[in-house]
């Protein structure tokens, strides 16, 4: 007889607590290694070094953040130096976004505890298993999107 999962053990609920504790260790590891950026602005430089030159916005919708998160962590992030802001000659009116010398050395310098710590999570999994669990995560976000 199949038993229907508790709540706390659906796929969904297991991949938001994974993902939720992700965040809270990656933070205590950037904090104990002395960085003073948290993972979401991380993520965001990240996803600015694959693309500089975006806007706000697109950056915004890049990286999964809604308006007002993504307009606060580009705050912190232009005051800390680690991004910078010029004007768009094409739209005067907005601002391209690009990592400064010291966001690109941030990101090095984290680059090998970050990984440190992605194989911590994984352990006891083997390749396989985690390309396996990679390609449905895929399959799941996709089946997600279509309905969006």
């Amino acid at each position: 007889m199949n038993k229907r999962p508790s709540y706390r053990e659906t796929l969904s609920f297991l991949i938001y607590r994974a993902y939720i504790q992700g965040l809270a260790q990656q933070r205590k590891v950037l904090q104990k290694e002395g960085f003073d950026v948290t993972p979401e602005q991380l993520s965001v430089m990240v996803m600015l070094r694959e693309r500089e030159g975006m806007n706000q916005r697109q950056l915004g919708e890049k990286s999964f953040k809604d308006r007002p998160n993504m307009t606060r962590i580009v705050r912190l992030l232009v005051r800390k130096g680690l991004i910078e802001r010029r004007a768009d000659e094409k739209n005067r009116k907005a601002n391209l976004l690009f990592l400064t010398d010291a966001g690109r050395e941030i990101l090095e310098r984290i680059a090998p505890i970050i990984v440190r710590t992605w194989k911590s999570r994984y352990a006891g999994l083997g390749p396989e298993e985690i390309e396996s669990f990679r390609k449905t995560l895929k399959h799941v976000v996709e089946n997600i999107e279509k309905q969006l």
